[in-house]
């Protein structure tokens, strides 16, 4: 997890600017495309050094960001005291350990809603995210019911609507492995 505001400071002769995030060659183009959407990020950079960035922590072949909670949309319904276990743990932990899915375009969230809710009850600003779209072919949403193929739009439409699925409907899985992260809340708030 690359922690934008803390590294700034220390990469300033570097002359790196407000916002950096550790992005593989194949997602640089996305996050150029995702520039102009969010307007707390003035400049997306690359970072080839990685002992220059030693904060920054790749998850597969995406990247974990830090994204405003305000800007994500819930698509589905969740249980609260599922929710509130979840955040007495993080609470407890003082760690953020495990990044949010969201889709790029409409910042509607695939997986993580309990989470989503952990963030909110902690008073956190910010969340780590990935971004990811729903034409990655690394990217399944089915019904949990019986794992036939959910039609996209029914989940973006949730989500732009706040008309949310009930808990559990979809399920997104990547097939590659997706690791952890951890952040301090601090950082997040």
């Amino acid at each position: 997890m690359f922690h934008a505001a803390s590294f700034t400071q220390r990469c300033h002769s570097f002359g790196m600017v407000r916002a950096l995030l550790f992005v593989r060659e194949s997602q640089a183009s996305l996050f150029r495309k995702l520039l102009g959407r969010f307007s707390h990020l003035n400049s997306v950079q690359r970072i080839r050094d990685k002992k220059m960035c030693a904060t920054a922590n790749p998850v597969a072949n995406y990247a974990v960001v830090k994204l405003p909670i305000r800007q994500l949309r819930p698509t589905e319904r969740i249980k609260i005291e599922d929710a509130r276990k979840l955040t007495n743990i993080i609470a407890k932990e003082k760690r953020w350990k495990r990044p949010i899915l969201v889709e790029h375009r409409h910042s509607v969230i695939m997986d993580g809603h309990h989470r989503y809710f952990c963030a909110n009850a902690l008073g956190l600003s910010f969340v780590p995210c990935v971004l990811l779209s729903y034409d990655d072919p690394n990217l399944q949403v089915t019904y949990w019911s019986n794992s036939t193929p959910v039609a996209v739009d029914r989940i973006i439409q949730a989500g732009l609507s706040g008309d949310l699925m009930d808990y559990k409907t979809t399920r997104h899985q990547l097939l590659v492995g997706v690791d952890s992260c951890s952040v301090d809340l601090d950082d997040l708030r």
